[in-house]
């Protein structure tokens, strides 16, 4: 048996309202149901999500007002309140979001919380996890050298079902040598093997998998196609439909991330004359 997410948590300051923007659209298109999602926000999120328009439900907590008037090179040399850097105090608000979703939403104990970054832009339906699994995380897939430098996991895609986890997770944080994202593999080490399920390469794909892969990135690339008969937005890889992407589609001077955006939406304008989901999908990048 497999279960999908039906309670989603993200974190947004006025610097992702794009990317927020992507984020709950696109949500919208892929699930008939659209989940209901909990989001850590600034003030300036608060007054804007009222005019976003989303079929599902929206709970937001404006508690990170600390953080907007600063950029992430800004904070990375501020002194943090429970963490080394003020960067890092912002990254482990991702666990008292889902300890606060847990704390909040009364089916998230039987349903598990699964947490996104906002700049996570679904391509399909939210993803299946393994019915026995009580934490599911999503392999980086890049190189050893970098493995060993960003962590095993991303910390942008996960969903634990036990509030227990999120305690385990922020301990981690504490001797974690990349922020909040390492720090997973330490979370994972702590639950049995069985119990632990990672997402596929379909999942959570961002610029890094492809640029920075165990593989050439030509030869990645070859891996995408399109098959409009699968779903989703009508782009597959191998014989699996892309469940999501983990990238800024605003994005200006990055030139990893600019590339990576160029490629998906390549498909996606290829698509978008005859597959609907493809054409509501790129609609809401412009």
């Amino acid at each position: 048996m497999l279960r999908i997410p039906s309670i989603i948590a993200t974190l947004a300051t006025s610097k992702a309202i794009e990317d927020l923007r992507v984020f709950l659209a696109s949500l919208a298109i892929f699930n008939r149901n659209p989940p209901i999602v909990y989001i850590y926000c600034d003030s300036h999120i608060e007054l804007l999500l009222k005019e976003i328009k989303y079929d599902g439900t929206i709970v937001c907590n404006p508690v990170l007002d600390k953080y907007s008037q600063y950029n992430r090179k800004q904070m990375e040399q501020m002194p943090g309140v429970h963490f080394k850097s003020l960067w890092f105090d912002f990254m482990a608000e991702k666990i008292n979001l889902i300890r606060w979703v847990f704390d909040t939403e009364e089916k998230a104990r039987t349903d598990g919380v699964m947490f996104c970054d906002a700049d996570i832009c679904f391509m399909g339906p939210l993803p299946m996890i393994r019915a026995n699994a009580i934490l599911a995380l999503s392999p980086h897939m890049i190189q050893e050298s970098d493995t060993k430098k960003y962590g095993y996991y991303n910390g942008g895609y996960l969903w634990m079902l036990h509030p227990e986890l999120a305690d385990v997770w922020w301990e981690a944080c504490k001797t974690a040598r990349f922020y909040e994202q390492s720090a997973l593999e330490d979370l994972a080490k702590a639950v049995d093997l069985e119990k632990l399920y990672e997402f596929p390469v379909t999942e959570n794909y961002g610029w890094w998998r492809l640029w920075q892969g165990t593989k050439d990135s030509k030869t990645l690339s070859a891996e995408w196609g399109i098959n409009r008969k699968m779903g989703g937005s009508g782009i597959i890889i191998g014989d699996a439909i892309v469940g999501s992407v983990h990238t800024h589609f605003f994005e200006k001077s990055d030139m990893a991330t600019m590339s990576f955006n160029d490629f998906v939406k390549y498909f996606l304008v290829k698509l978008s004359n005859s597959h609907e989901p493809a054409r509501k999908l790129l609609n809401a990048l412009k």
